[in-house]
């Protein structure tokens, strides 16, 4: 959501974002610190490993930062509602293939846990399965444009309930 945080409107004063372009789920556990609210009501995991499939970093790697992430996160917050984007459809066939796989997995685990809720983006895109996103949708591969950055702040709140304050 790094590219989401420049477009006028989308954060506003009272969130703080820490998302920095590139990160893994991994880089994400040492960015905790980062993080300067004490007890927040709501942290947003932005993608659910889609820098690691386009780094080819193993699904059991993938996997065991997720996990960590997700406990790392509930042990700082414990009270914090945890919300995590999943890897969204993009014009690589390779990353929308092997999303179709880590996708359930991870949210497996995240929902398995209390407080949390899960993201699906594929509904946003309007396609199913491995489907590529729509080019229009995009600003390159990978990175979605400002209106699909609204959308998944649209489901944010309205499915999950996460506070734009």
């Amino acid at each position: 959501m790094d590219y989401s945080d420049n477009y006028a409107g989308f954060l506003t004063p009272g969130v703080q974002s820490v998302a920095i372009g590139g990160n893994t789920l991994c880089d994400m556990i040492t960015q905790l610190p980062a993080i300067n609210t004490e007890s927040p009501a709501h942290v947003v995991v932005s993608s659910a490993g889609g820098n690691e499939i386009l780094r080819g970093v193993s699904r059991p790697n993938m996997y065991d930062s997720a996990s960590l992430l997700m406990e790392a996160l509930r042990n700082r917050f414990p009270d914090a509602q945890i919300t995590v984007v999943d890897v969204h459809p993009t014009l690589l066939s390779s990353v929308n293939s092997e999303k179709e796989i880590t996708n359930p997995e991870i949210q497996n685990d995240v929902l398995a846990r209390p407080n949390t809720c899960w993201i699906e983006t594929a509904p946003i895109f309007g396609v199913t399965g491995s489907d590529p996103a729509p080019a229009g949708m995009m600003l390159d591969n990978i990175h979605y444009d400002s209106t699909v950055s609204f959308q998944i702040k649209d489901a944010l709140i309205n499915d999950c309930g996460v506070a734009f304050p």
